[in-house]
């Protein structure tokens, strides 16, 4: 980690372990998400806009109301990101350390809603669902906003399209004999977040298949353990 990085991310936390098991977190919860909480999208909110349009042009089966309520609740837990990193930065704490552990606790309360309210089925009562998805929903908008207001220099690790293209670009260059280290350096960095979400999306399918409800447990165990990562601070010359 050099010094620019180390002042815009003060943690112990590497860019190539953190930002994998973020991505692999995101791809997790959005593809358990799809599949336990009836086709709702948790992460990748651009889905749950299509469907909502697929279901006013009555393509598909309702949701409507729930997926455009989520969109709301996306956005505040954005803005409640933003003003938890305002208050770190205004108080000296890590803004890194403030969201992993509020994003942490949403993943708690999904768990925690998940097995309280749909009793391992899958639910079918709107407000269920929307309480449900909901707690999701706000820790992936947590996430989202720890990638501009925490981790800076770090890729995004909830949004695939925009890491693909970088990735098909510079895989392209490279075949042409662009061989820089810039160029290299970036290519494995988009290919680590995008493997690093594949990995996460299989295994949240599998979680969902069998272990139902009791599936958030795994990213609320990968993003508690950054959480008390990034509670230290980096070595000099950390990298």
């Amino acid at each position: 980690m050099n010094p620019a990085e180390t002042k815009l991310n003060p943690t112990a936390l590497p860019e190539g372990p953190a930002s994998f098991i973020l991505s692999a977190v995101s791809g997790f919860v959005d593809t358990a998400g799809f599949i336990l909480l009836a086709g709702i999208f948790t992460s990748h909110i651009t889905g749950n806009l299509v469907l909502a349009g697929a279901a006013l042009a009555g393509r598909i089966d309702g949701g409507v109301l729930i997926r455009l309520a989520l969109l709301v609740v996306f956005m505040a837990a954005v803005a409640l990101a933003s003003a938890l990193a305002f208050w770190s930065n205004r108080n000296g704490r890590s803004v890194v350390a403030v969201l992993l552990g509020a994003e942490t606790l949403m993943l708690g309360a999904f768990l925690v809603t998940g097995l309280a309210l749909t009793i391992q089925q899958q639910p079918r009562d709107p407000w269920v669902l929307f309480t449900v998805a909901g707690t999701a929903v706000v820790a992936m908008g947590i996430q989202n906003a720890l990638m501009r207001e925490g981790f800076k220099t770090y890729l995004p690790t909830t949004m695939m399209t925009g890491n693909t293209t970088q990735f098909t670009l510079d895989g392209l260059a490279m075949l042409r004999g662009l061989q820089s280290p810039e160029i290299r350096a970036r290519f494995r960095r988009t290919a680590n977040v995008l493997m690093g979400f594949l990995i996460g999306a299989a295994l949240g399918a599998w979680s969902a298949a069998f272990l139902r409800m009791w599936s958030p447990i795994i990213p609320l165990l990968a993003i508690g353990s950054l959480t008390l990562f990034a509670t230290q601070k980096p070595a000099p010359g950390n990298s």
